[in-house]
């Protein structure tokens, strides 16, 4: 029974520490994380070799497949470009076979110690990140050698040893299916290959498990881990889901092609590791299965991808083209310059143009709550490629100051209007939560203004329709959309009032969204006029800066 606690004991450590480094790591992706990416993991091969280096350090493919749902279905990558992750997140999945087999496990409570202390006195935030790696890698490592510790015991009673014998790997396919499938239904159970791989080594180098049946205990672990991506993908977009559906294609090759291989591969492993010890050859076929797999499918990685793709199309595709603004050199041409800062705009209307759709599904369909993640990441993108522009135009100051002007004001009236889309998600989302389905009068409210909103951003803003005329439509707008929210508001007094006070307030902060969105539609639109009539513009001092006629 004491030998059972400390392998029990020592699984509860090491699968602690994997939830804490799952947990730096999910906070270390956050910010600027898109722009991370697009710097060092712009290809394919880099995304790979990215992914497997992930899995090393933070030592979870599960936790880096989970992150990677995540960030599929916010649109920080696409789905063919998280494929290549996974591909990589596979291969370094064997990290932990590796480091149960050469032993060096008796570090883990000295890291552990170390990064305790240091967390404790450290103030920064970098240096406290990286003593809680030091705690959670020291909880991994402590957890191994508990197991390898009851793993050794329980080999010493006799009676265990010999049930897994009766397996008989070596001999039968049948054994080998039993087997593959009981390290499935494990691997399933405890959501984690690597922890897996720790009792499988420790068992074999005990004594319990022979190499046949651990290397087919760590088959079925490849296809069991895939059901944590499967379960983080329910409540995603369908970017999430291709990701978890792309990974779990990935394994169930991986499986049904290692049923196939397994015997040719036991017999060039034990071959080659006669004399290394049992736990590098379980190691050993790990490596050896991952890379087989990993290299033959990258090859065609993007046609697997697409096959997954079409069997889960996407409801709400967004904007496919990356938003990156490019720095620009400084003596780069006039032209080249303003077609530059065009393209960035209109892509960013592009983007605010998805976003005015996402904000108005997630109001009226509770089932759709999970958009405002890919809301968010919009918003945050709008945001990121404002502060680069302005860098950017700041970096060209010594062009027409009237032109950088005038890309400035649409820049920031852009990142504006995201954060108010952003806004009118989150009020939506609290209505859903107070009524499932949208009562009459929130429906009619929400569509009208939505509507009226929509049309003047489309035809100034993505259209580029620039007429004195249409002032006088966005200061209707303005009108309608505060007479409608002044009459929402006066039903409040009502004895009987169409909606729940909190309702109403919610649904007037929706109202007063689409009116800041319309405020910023209008002075993008005077701003163009602006320019195009040849006005000045004023500095803070009042100094007045003109610019030629248009034309």
């Amino acid at each position: 029974m004491r030998t059972l606690f400390s392998v029990i004991a020592g699984l509860a450590f090491f699968l602690y520490g994997i939830d804490l480094l799952s947990a730096l790591l999910g906070r270390m992706a956050g910010g600027r994380l898109q722009e991370r990416l697009d710097r060092i993991a712009s290809t394919d091969g880099q995304r790979y070799w990215y992914g497997a280096l992930t899995t090393v350090l933070f030592q979870s493919s599960s936790a880096t497949t989970v992150l990677l749902v995540s960030m599929a279905s916010a649109g920080l990558v696409t789905a063919t470009e998280a494929f290549s992750f996974t591909l990589g997140a596979n291969l370094g999945a064997v990290s932990t076979g590796w480091i149960a087999a050469v032993r060096i496990t008796i570090i883990g409570l000295p890291l552990f110690i170390v990064g305790v202390v240091g967390r404790f006195f450290s103030t920064r935030a970098a240096r406290r990140d990286l003593f809680s790696f030091c705690i959670g890698l020291g909880l991994i490592l402590f957890g191994l050698d508990l197991m390898g510790q009851g793993m050794e015991a329980i080999h010493e009673s006799g009676d265990v040893t010999a049930f897994f014998a009766r397996f008989a790997v070596s001999r039968s396919a049948g054994g080998l299916i039993l087997a593959a499938l009981s390290g499935v239904v494990f691997t399933a159970l405890v959501q984690s290959s690597t922890a897996t791989a720790a009792i499988v080594i420790a068992g074999a180098a005990s004594g319990i498990f022979s190499l046949h049946l651990s290397c087919a205990l760590m088959l079925g672990a490849t296809l069991g881990t895939t059901i944590t991506a499967l379960i983080a993908s329910i409540n995603t977009g369908s970017a999430g889901r291709r990701t978890a559906a792309m990974h779990f294609a990935l394994n169930i090759v991986g499986f049904f092609g290692g049923l196939l291989a397994f015997y040719p591969l036991m017999h060039l492993i034990t071959a080659s590791t006669a004399t290394a010890g049992i736990g590098v050859a379980v190691a050993t076929y790990m490596t050896l299965h991952k890379v087989l797999l990993t290299a033959g499918i990258f090859p065609f990685r993007r046609r697997f991808a697409e096959r997954i793709a079409r069997l889960i199309p996407d409801r709400f595709p967004g904007v496919h083209e990356r938003l990156s603004v490019r720095p620009l050199p400084y003596d780069a041409p006039d032209e080249a310059v303003i077609a530059e800062f065009r393209r960035d705009i209109a892509l960013f209307m592009r983007y605010l143009r998805d976003l005015f759709a996402f904000s108005i599904v997630v109001s009226l369909k509770r089932k759709e709550s999970p958009l405002f993640a890919k809301i968010e990441q919009y918003e945050q993108i709008i945001d990121q490629g404002h502060k680069k522009l302005v860098r950017i135009i700041h970096e060209q100051s010594h062009r027409n100051r009237q032109d950088l002007w005038l890309y400035l004001k649409m820049s920031d009236e852009a990142e504006s209007m995201a954060d108010h889309l952003k806004s009118i998600a989150k009020y939506g989302i609290r209505l859903r939560e107070r009524s499932a389905e949208p009562q009459a009068l929130e429906r009619l409210l929400i569509h009208t203004a939505h509507r009226r909103v929509f049309t003047l951003f489309h035809r100034v803003c993505l259209c580029g329709h620039f007429h004195a005329g249409d002032l006088a439509a966005c200061d209707e707008a303005e009108r309608e959309i505060r007479r409608h929210k002044r009459e929402l508001m006066l039903t409040i007094t009502e004895a009987r009032a169409p909606l729940e006070p909190d309702a109403i307030l919610e649904l007037a902060d929706i109202l007063s969204e689409h009116s800041k969105i319309n405020h910023s539609v209008k002075r993008v639109l005077q701003a163009n006029l602006d320019h195009l009539e040849g006005r000045g513009i004023f500095r803070y001092r009042h100094e007045k800066v003109s610019c030629p006629p248009a034309g």
